[in-house]
């Protein structure tokens, strides 16, 4: 028996409010692990300064979960460089297949590209009905013509209750998941989108293929415990 679209909508719901009134940062379904942490400095307040992303099951991901490599993006659906680093990201998976996580985080800037929240929300309500990365290709995909209008459009032909989509966007249900992104980059001094963590390795603005490639594999290589002789 088929299972109605409404159902996962309603899960993800239920997940939703789950993650907003308890504010739980451990991993669920996605087994998601959180790096290793870093040695964190006092920032002057008293409170430990935050060195690397937390990753939890409401950041969308890719890829293993226990792969030796996590590679963790925060962007914006209307910044043209995140556009081209979404390319070349997912060009660079397929050569380094099962070796590496990619996580998504979102980080619009409305000075610079007014809409870009309302994009990344979008995204966010598909992924309550099990389509995040689907609504996420097709946002790049269709990048120069996006608005708020070709939502609904963006959404037909996926496996999605389009009704509870629509009403995930019009309430900006979703709103809450991209500002703990906001909230985090603020924390951790990012100062571009696209703004990536390879591993330990922070790079801000888009790097391109052959350069990508030489960073993961030594990510890699340092990550992969030697042999012992």
């Amino acid at each position: 028996m088929r299972t109605s679209p409404a159902v996962p909508a309603i899960i993800g719901l239920a997940a939703l409010t789950v993650l907003l009134v308890f504010g739980i940062t451990a991993y669920s379904d996605y087994k998601a692990v959180t790096p290793a942490p870093t040695p964190a400095t006092a920032d002057g307040t008293g409170n430990a300064e935050q060195k690397a992303p937390k990753i939890d099951f409401a950041n969308p991901s890719i890829g293993p979960t226990d792969a030796p490599l996590t590679i963790v993006v925060y962007g914006d659906y209307l910044c043209g460089a995140c556009g081209d680093q979404e390319k070349t990201l997912l060009e660079t998976l397929k050569e380094f297949s099962g070796k590496f996580r990619l996580v998504w985080k979102d980080l619009p800037n409305e000075t610079a590209h007014p809409g870009a929240g309302a994009m990344a929300e979008a995204a966010r309500c598909a992924g309550l009905q099990g389509q995040f990365w689907s609504m996420h290709d097709r946002l790049f995909a269709n990048q120069d013509t996006l608005n708020g209008s070709s939502l609904p459009a963006l959404a037909e032909g996926l496996n999605m209750d389009t009704n509870a989509f629509q009403s995930c966007v019009t309430d900006r249900s979703a709103k809450p998941l991209i500002d703990r992104d906001v909230e985090e980059a603020v924390a951790l001094k990012i100062d571009a989108t696209p703004y990536m963590f390879v591993g330990t390795r922070r790079i801000s603005g888009a790097m391109g293929a052959a350069e990508l490639k030489t960073v993961i594999a030594a990510q890699l290589e340092a990550a992969t415990p030697k042999a012992k002789p």
